[in-house]
C-alpha cells in the first residue's frame, strides 16, 4: 500500500519532467528560421528537374528574397508569408508560381503551383560562405 502511494506521488513529477523534456525538444523546431541560403531542386516539368539557389529573408511573418533557377538570366524576387512551420511565397519564373511548403528536419519541401499544375520541390540549407553557382558561368571560346 505504501509503495503504491509512493508511485502515485512520483507520477506528477515524472509527467512534469517529460513535459519539460518535450518542450526543450520542440522549442528549437518552432524557433527555426527559413532565412538564409538554400539549394533548391524543382522536380518534374517538360525539361526535367531544375536546380537553383533560394535566398530567403524573414521579418515577423513576412518572407522576401530571391530565387535563381539554372534556366534564368538573373534572380527573381520572392514575396510571401510564414505561419509556424508552414509557408508560401510567389516568384515570377517567368509566369507567377506559388511555392507552398513546410520546414521539416532542417530542409524545405513542398509544391510549386502555376496554371499548368503542381511540381514538387525540395531545398537544403547552405552555409553563407559556401561557393555555389545556380547558373554556370558563361564564357566565349575563341580560337586563335
Amino acid at each position: 500500500m505504501a509503495r503504491s502511494r509512493c508511485l502515485q506521488a512520483r507520477a506528477p513529477a515524472r509527467t512534469a519532467a517529460l513535459l519539460a523534456l518535450l518542450a526543450l525538444i520542440a522549442a528549437p523546431l518552432a524557433g527555426q528560421t527559413v532565412a538564409g541560403r538554400w539549394r533548391i531542386t524543382l522536380r518534374g516539368g517538360v525539361i526535367g528537374p531544375l536546380r537553383g539557389e533560394l535566398r530567403l529573408t524573414e521579418t515577423a511573418e513576412r518572407l522576401g528574397g530571391t530565387l535563381w533557377l539554372e534556366d534564368a538570366e538573373e534572380p527573381v524576387p520572392v514575396d510571401g508569408a510564414r505561419a509556424g512551420a508552414q509557408f508560401r511565397f510567389t516568384a515570377a519564373i517567368p509566369q507567377p508560381v506559388e511555392f507552398t511548403g513546410a520546414l521539416e528536419k532542417g530542409s524545405l519541401q513542398g509544391l510549386a503551383s502555376d496554371s499548368a499544375g503542381g511540381r514538387p520541390w525540395t531545398a537544403s540549407r547552405m552555409r553563407p560562405e559556401a561557393e555555389y553557382y545556380p547558373v554556370l558561368p558563361r564564357f566565349t571560346l575563341r580560337q586563335v
